[in-house]
């Protein structure tokens, strides 16, 4: 048995949650990201002990041809200057709720931060910044109260 990490933070009810899934998304790890599968499966446990569910998790050498009902973790090359990471959602849909799609960029420097891969899966996961905290969502992760324990 392997025992890849204790989880201690949270999600804030407080925390302003603006759009969904319709259905469950896919989790691409495309080669030219630096985020290791371990380190992304600490994060997506923590949301799965929240009630969100995701579809299968693959390693993709080309992540070119997929888009609707996935959530992909790309390379760092399009991140802007002085952002840790960043999330871009896809949304249709009445005021534009529901999420077809996600992509993740990861700092290659910080891919092995599992705050910011649980902070950056949540805005996936349709997730605004909170103001708490001792939330995964606090706006800025190098203040956020919380431990994470591989």
């Amino acid at each position: 048995m392997i025992i890849l990490g204790l989880l201690i933070f949270t999600v804030n009810a407080s925390d302003p949650k603006v759009s969904s899934w319709i259905s469950t998304p896919d989790i691409l790890l495309c080669s030219d990201s630096s985020v290791n599968i371990k380190d992304l499966s600490i994060a997506i446990d923590f949301w799965e002990q929240r009630g969100f569910r995701f579809g299968k998790i693959s390693k993709e050498d080309n992540c070119d041809d997929y888009h609707r009902g996935y959530i992909k973790f790309i390379g760092d090359e399009d991140l802007e200057s002085g952002y840790l990471g960043m999330t871009e959602i896809y949304e249709y849909g009445n005021q534009h709720k529901t999420i077809t799609s996600a992509y993740i960029e990861i700092s290659d420097r910080q891919s092995d931060n599992l705050i910011l891969l649980a902070h950056e899966l949540g805005h996936s996961l349709g997730y605004n910044h909170g103001h708490n905290k001792n939330s995964v969502m606090y706006s800025n992760i190098k203040q956020v109260n919380i431990k994470i324990r591989r």
